[in-house]
């Protein structure tokens, strides 16, 4: 499984009036708390960081919102998707092994 990880490259102050226009004004809370050259997992800033904006407690709702959150700061520029790592073995690595030999 591949964890997600972001970058804030920019400060929601830095980004041009008509690309943070676009955005909801708890989107623009939620990306301001977020502090400049800070690298972050996806799913750390759902679990940690969400519930303190969000009014709900339904957990399902909290990750679609906190996860549309994330596009958007990607989108207008705020933040930075770094590469994937991987936790598991490859398709390829796992065909090799001895014991999966085809």
């Amino acid at each position: 499984m591949k964890n997600l990880s972001y970058t804030v490259i920019k400060s929601i102050s830095d980004i041009n009036s008509s690309h943070t226009d676009t955005i909801t004004g708890q989107c623009k809370r939620v990306l301001s708390s977020l502090e400049k050259d800070v690298s972050f997992e996806a799913r750390k800033f759902v679990k940690e960081i969400m519930p303190k904006f969000c009014k709900t407690t339904n957990a399902r709702n909290i990750a679609n919102i906190g996860y549309r959150y994330l596009r958007d700061g990607k989108k207008i520029g705020l933040l930075f998707e770094e590469s994937k790592e991987e936790k598991s073995i490859s398709f390829e690595d796992f065909i090799k092994l001895d014991s999966v030999a085809y």
